[in-house]
């Protein structure tokens, strides 16, 4: 599948992910300059989104729900930092695009 339609998929999915999840959430990044202002190259979707202390693995859920996956080694590792790392794919694979979750 081309990237163009990919990041298309991707932000199909995040839009319903976001609707359910009941804390503020924001796409930023490359994706909200082509969407407010001019297209231009981006490989990913950037989306900071508020997730309370002790509530990643309920938004991690939810998100697998919505057809995302992850690496639990990487997320491991990401969460210490309050981040995480989002693919569109079953499973992450080096063409997948994926969501920098801040």
């Amino acid at each position: 599948m081309p990237a163009a339609e990919q990041l298309a998929q991707g932000l199909r999915r995040l839009g319903p992910l976001l609707a359910e999840w009941p804390f503020p959430a924001a796409v930023i990044g490359g994706i909200a300059i082509i969407a407010r202002v001019s297209p231009r190259h981006t490989d990913d979707i950037d989306v900071v989104v508020t997730v309370p202390d002790g509530r990643a693995h309920e938004f991690l859920s939810i998100a697998m729900r919505h057809g995302f996956s992850h690496n639990p080694g990487e997320t491991r590792e990401l969460l210490e930092g309050g981040l995480m790392r989002l693919f569109l794919a079953p499973s992450p694979a080096e063409d997948a695009i994926g969501l920098d979750i801040l």
